[in-house]
């Protein structure tokens, strides 16, 4: 418990003292970015029931970027931590990118993802996937496109795919809608997530996510708080 004490304390510190922000995923799925070479990102989430979920992205020679994850549920609150199970914890994460949207038409990326998302109850992990983006001007908004498709291989053993269509305020605040459908599931074939992101000050970032839109109403949405920032070597 102690180590594990001392892991959690390490990436919250790194966290406060990073400025700039680093995207790596759309709402719950990568997108097709990657992180420039000599920088690291650190991400913090904030997950319903007192969970959190601490991550460190390091991108390598412009076109290559891993990232480990770490949390567990309870840590905010009284009573035992309950840490997230071996597997998927800690998360593991490598994107390559193949194309740049600076240089060709989109970007272009493969890449793994171990780690469930912990602000959505019916969103699996990325698994193996391909992610495509583009950002199109418009003055002072922007329409930030992806798709993608992914297979997970340690939980449900099956593909997904999913689809964003973002609007981009002023470089500063975002509202992102991302529909993932699941073709082999009986039921939850269709998962819709939002994020409403928010860049504070010289791009630290926070967002107000919510996940499962399309569930029971009894059931409730699952809301979730992200912060993503990074820093330059």
């Amino acid at each position: 418990m102690n180590q594990n004490r001392c892991i959690y304390s390490l990436l919250l510190f790194l966290t406060a003292a990073s400025i700039v922000l680093a995207q790596s995923y759309c709402v719950h799925r990568p997108d097709a970015r990657v992180m420039p070479h000599g920088s690291y990102g650190v991400g913090l989430h904030l997950a319903p029931g007192g969970g959190l979920l601490a991550g460190l992205s390091v991108g390598f020679f412009d076109r290559f970027q891993i990232g480990l994850s770490y949390g567990g549920g309870n840590i905010i609150g009284s009573g035992p931590i309950e840490w997230y199970p071996i597997p998927p914890n800690p998360g593991v994460q490598a994107k390559v990118a193949i194309f740049d949207e600076y240089n060709f038409p989109f970007a272009l990326a493969i890449g793994f993802d171990s780690q469930n998302p912990v602000g959505a109850i019916n969103v699996n992990q990325a698994g193996f996937y391909l992610a495509a983006g583009k950002e199109i001007p418009a003055g002072w908004m922007a329409f930030d496109l992806a798709l993608g498709a992914g297979y997970d291989m340690i939980d449900e053993q099956a593909f997904h795919l999913y689809a964003v269509s973002g609007l981009v305020f002023g470089d500063v605040f975002s509202i992102t809608p991302e529909l993932t459908v699941y073709p082999q599931r009986q039921v939850d074939v269709l998962n819709l997530g939002l994020s409403f992101e928010w860049e504070i000050y010289e791009g630290t970032g926070a967002e107000f996510l919510l996940a499962d839109l399309l569930t029971d109403p009894a059931e409730g949405w699952t809301r979730s708080i992200r912060f993503q920032i990074t820093q330059e070597f």
